[in-house]
């Protein structure tokens, strides 16, 4: 079974406390294939999977928000009618079922659609599976904030002892997530 790797909460920031309310999700699966799952939280059971190329993970993650929760008719005007018809579908191979060519042409869209302030709260589990998450500054009044772990506990059966992670008090550890930082803003990872 493959696992969640990161989660984007997709709503919008309260205009007095920050924060996020939410009404959709976007679950990361990974193992053999890139898979983001979305959720509806004013729709039980509504699920849609997207097997996704592993390297534009985040602009396909904002593909499916313009699409599917914007309906942004910018994007669905160029879609050809046999893509329009197979994205009602609840399960999607998007780099078979739109051709790159298409592809460039609606992430070159993303950029010039307005998300009207929408907010993408994204968590990353595994730091090496969302890359270039600066890509997101491209998008005109998209919020955004991007949260990864700083202090984990994690249990190694084949060696029984947990181990810790502490980004936080580690001086070290600091520096090194500092120049993590650093190199995901480059676009680098």
């Amino acid at each position: 079974m493959a696992t969640y790797t990161a989660q984007i909460l997709i709503g919008r920031s309260h205009i007095y406390h920050g924060g996020i309310t939410p009404n959709h999700v976007l679950f990361l699966s990974e193992n053999s294939r890139s898979a983001w799952i979305l959720h509806s939280f004013s729709k039980p059971g509504f699920q849609k999977v997207f097997v996704c190329d592993p390297n534009t993970l985040i602009k396909d993650a904002v593909l499916i928000t313009a699409i599917f929760i914007l309906r942004s008719e910018k994007l669905l005007k160029q879609l050809p009618d046999t893509i329009k018809k197979k994205l009602k579908s609840n399960y999607l191979e998007l780099y078979r079922v739109i051709d790159p060519e298409v592809s460039d042409n609606l992430y070159g869209i993303l950029k010039d659609i307005s998300f009207n302030h929408l907010k993408l709260l994204i968590s990353i589990f595994n730091e090496l599976s969302l890359k270039s998450v600066s890509i997101l500054e491209k998008y005109k009044d998209l919020e955004f904030e991007v949260c990864t772990t700083f202090y984990s506990r994690t249990y190694n059966p084949f060696n029984d002892f947990f181990l810790t992670n502490d980004k936080i008090s580690n001086e070290t550890s600091i520096k090194q997530y500092i120049n993590y930082l650093k190199y995901i803003k480059d676009g680098m990872c």
